[in-house]
């Protein structure tokens, strides 16, 4: 493990740096890609905790999002009210 990461759960190292910028609604924030190497800009992913998870085809992510927006789960995480797609 480099000076770089940390012991994350199950004993994976977890990159304290992201090397990626993920945009919800004009907001950026920085995602760590170390899970999922293969996606490129333009390509929808699950973000948790600041760690992108999987990667989605353009109708998933676009289903998703909708029931995110439904339960509200946009906004808090933006912190914006007006997030439905």
């Amino acid at each position: 493990m480099s000076r770089d990461s940390r012991q994350g759960e199950g004993g994976l190292p977890v990159p304290r740096d992201p090397d990626g910028r993920g945009r919800l609604r004009g907001v950026t924030k920085a995602v760590c890609l170390a899970y999922v190497p293969d996606v490129g800009v333009g390509d929808y992913t699950i973000v948790h905790a600041g760690f992108a998870i999987t990667r989605l085809d353009e109708g998933a992510a676009l289903e998703t999002l909708r029931m995110f927006a439904e339960l509200g789960m946009i906004e808090g995480e933006l912190g914006v009210e007006d997030a439905v797609p």
